[in-house]
Protein backbone atom coordinates (compact mmCIF):
# COMPACT_ATOMS: atom_id res chain seq x y z
CA UNK A 1 0.00 0.00 0.00
CA UNK A 2 1.36 3.31 -0.68
CA UNK A 3 1.94 5.37 2.48
CA UNK A 4 0.36 8.59 1.03
CA UNK A 5 -2.78 6.86 0.10
CA UNK A 6 -2.92 4.85 3.26
CA UNK A 7 -6.13 5.97 5.57
CA UNK A 8 -4.98 7.29 9.68
CA UNK A 9 -6.35 8.46 11.93
CA UNK A 10 -4.96 11.16 13.55
CA UNK A 11 -4.36 12.27 17.14
CA UNK A 12 -7.17 14.15 17.68
CA UNK A 13 -9.67 11.86 15.96
CA UNK A 14 -8.43 9.30 18.30
CA UNK A 15 -8.63 11.31 21.07
CA UNK A 16 -12.20 11.97 20.58
CA UNK A 17 -12.92 8.63 19.88
CA UNK A 18 -11.25 7.39 23.19
CA UNK A 19 -13.34 9.29 25.15
CA UNK A 20 -16.09 8.34 23.41
CA UNK A 21 -15.80 5.13 24.08
CA UNK A 22 -14.65 5.89 27.70
CA UNK A 23 -18.22 8.27 28.40
CA UNK A 24 -20.36 5.47 26.81
CA UNK A 25 -18.30 2.79 29.53
CA UNK A 26 -19.14 5.11 32.21
CA UNK A 27 -22.58 5.22 31.47
CA UNK A 28 -22.72 1.70 30.97
CA UNK A 29 -21.64 0.96 34.43
CA UNK A 30 -23.58 4.26 35.72
CA UNK A 31 -26.95 2.17 34.78
CA UNK A 32 -25.61 -1.29 36.28
CA UNK A 33 -24.64 0.15 39.23
CA UNK A 34 -28.52 2.27 39.59
CA UNK A 35 -29.84 -1.21 38.07
CA UNK A 36 -28.79 -2.66 41.01
CA UNK A 37 -28.72 -0.10 43.94
CA UNK A 38 -31.79 1.47 43.31
CA UNK A 39 -34.61 -1.08 43.77
CA UNK A 40 -33.23 -2.14 47.28
CA UNK A 41 -33.43 1.07 48.54
CA UNK A 42 -36.84 2.01 47.42
CA UNK A 43 -38.07 -1.15 48.69
CA UNK A 44 -36.97 -0.38 51.87
CA UNK A 45 -38.33 3.02 52.19
CA UNK A 46 -41.64 1.42 51.04
CA UNK A 47 -41.44 -1.10 53.57
CA UNK A 48 -40.62 1.61 56.51
CA UNK A 49 -43.15 3.22 55.40
CA UNK A 50 -45.75 0.50 55.87
CA UNK A 51 -44.59 0.03 59.49
CA UNK A 52 -44.78 3.52 59.95
CA UNK A 53 -48.37 3.18 58.89
CA UNK A 54 -49.09 -0.07 61.04
CA UNK A 55 -47.98 1.58 64.16
CA UNK A 56 -50.65 4.46 63.46
CA UNK A 57 -53.25 1.87 63.03
CA UNK A 58 -53.81 1.46 59.31
CA UNK A 59 -54.56 -2.03 58.98
CA UNK A 60 -54.33 -1.69 54.88
CA UNK A 61 -50.38 -0.86 54.88
CA UNK A 62 -49.82 -4.83 55.62
CA UNK A 63 -51.07 -6.20 51.67
CA UNK A 64 -48.15 -4.76 50.04
CA UNK A 65 -45.65 -6.78 52.42
CA UNK A 66 -48.20 -9.38 53.49
CA UNK A 67 -44.84 -12.15 54.29
CA UNK A 68 -42.86 -9.36 55.91
CA UNK A 69 -45.72 -7.79 58.61
CA UNK A 70 -47.51 -10.73 59.85
CA UNK A 71 -49.64 -10.92 56.38
CA UNK A 72 -53.17 -9.21 55.18
CA UNK A 73 -56.43 -10.19 56.50
CA UNK A 74 -59.07 -8.16 55.52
Amino acid sequence: MNPETTPTIKDNDRFILKSTLRLIGIAYAGSLIAITIFPPIITGIRFLAAIAELQQGNPLAAAEFPDLIGGYQP
